[in-house]
């Protein structure tokens, strides 16, 4: 199950740690390999089906259902880093948990043609 959130692409990486190797944004439900690197769950899926299955930093061969394993604790810290609110002109500072809340009552007007409009 996808979690809800502000989109990660938005969001600036406060810590390298919580930046994936593969698309260099913060990673989105994020995923620990046997050899100890973190990657965006999408990331690695699509990474290890295109590449011959092996890591992108060591070259170790991993299998998708024995060598990946979801992180729910750097899932969790990523949710409580304090990030700035993506609207343009907004400089709010808030935890990323919050941040779509935030946006849904402060900046979002409506949707139309499947585009967020956002109060000035």
């Amino acid at each position: 199950m996808e979690e809800k959130g502000v989109e990660n692409e938005r969001l600036h990486v406060l810590e390298s740690r919580f930046e994936c190797p593969i698309c260099l944004l913060c990673l989105k439900d994020p995923i620990l390999t046997t050899c100890g690197h973190r990657f965006c769950g999408n990331c690695i899926h699509k990474w290890l089906k295109d590449q011959n299955g092996s890591c992108p930093i060591d070259g170790q061969v991993l299998s998708i259902n024995n060598d990946l394993f979801p992180d729910n604790y750097t899932k969790r810290e990523i949710a409580h880093q304090k990030v700035t609110c993506p609207v343009n002109g907004c400089t709010q500072e808030l935890p990323l948990i919050d941040a779509e809340n935030h946006i849904a009552e402060l900046h979002e007007v409506c949707f139309c043609c499947d585009k967020k409009l956002f109060r000035e």
